[in-house]
């Protein structure tokens, strides 16, 4: 289903892990309908923490790691967001953000953040048992918030449900005629719309695996069948 770097992923795999990630986060308070912020770069962490807020019912704010500082609080504080998980950036770290937020955000809806779990840890979790989650998920209900690329005024947060993002999702691959036996590489983030309805849900649609980039840059890679980027 994925691979970064040298770590694979099977579907089932994938599953199992985002399962008992989804456990963990209901028990550090993370409950349906609550906003999440993500910020890292493309990487494991972020694909399960993806799929484990989904299985809870919470709704992912996904934040852009090439913002300034500034940028992401006003996001997060434009979301609302009520807790936020955060790994790395790209030759960067978020520490001296978190501390700003700390400061700054005095909600009493915001929660926290916290660091995301490391790369070690992922494997060992395919091991651990697992309980099914129903958290009475709607096809309206939001899936996430996305925002606008903010190039000519501050960005907008978009509000998407599940039916639509699936639903673009199928559209996309149903255009392009790719199937389980393609092979994507990855080179857009993972928080933007491509990244996301192209890359990450196109191939829970057809079944075909993500070879995912960190972050571009120039590299030999296996053959694939496609190559997820921005026209130039």
């Amino acid at each position: 289903a994925y691979r970064f770097g040298q770590n694979e992923y099977s579907w089932e795999e994938a599953g199992r892990i985002s399962l008992t990630l989804a456990g963990e986060l209901s028990r550090q308070g993370v409950k349906k309908g609550q906003r999440v912020g993500l910020l890292s770069i493309n990487g494991e962490a972020w694909i399960f923490y993806f799929f484990a807020l989904q299985l809870i019912g919470a709704q992912p704010v996904l934040l852009n790691t090439a913002l300034s500082d500034d940028e992401i609080l006003r996001n997060i504080e434009l979301t609302e967001v009520n807790y936020l998980y955060y790994g790395e950036g790209y030759h960067r770290s978020f520490e001296e953000l978190m501390y700003r937020l700390s400061l700054v955000c005095m909600r009493d809806s915001y929660f926290g953040s916290q660091k995301m779990r490391l790369t070690c840890d992922w494997k060992k979790m395919t091991l651990s048992p697992v309980a099914e989650i129903n958290a009475g998920v709607s096809a309206q209900d939001v899936c996430c918030f996305l925002f606008t690329s903010g190039t000519t005024k501050a960005a907008k947060a978009v509000m998407l449900t599940h039916y639509n993002l699936l639903n673009n999702a199928r559209a996309i691959a149903e255009a392009m005629r790719w199937q389980a036996d393609d092979r994507m590489c990855v080179a857009v983030p993972f928080f933007h719309c491509f990244g996301l309805t192209a890359c990450i849900l196109a191939g829970l649609q057809t079944g075909f695996p993500l070879y995912v980039l960190a972050h571009y840059r120039t590299v030999q890679v296996d053959r694939k069948s496609g190559s997820a980027g921005m026209p130039r």
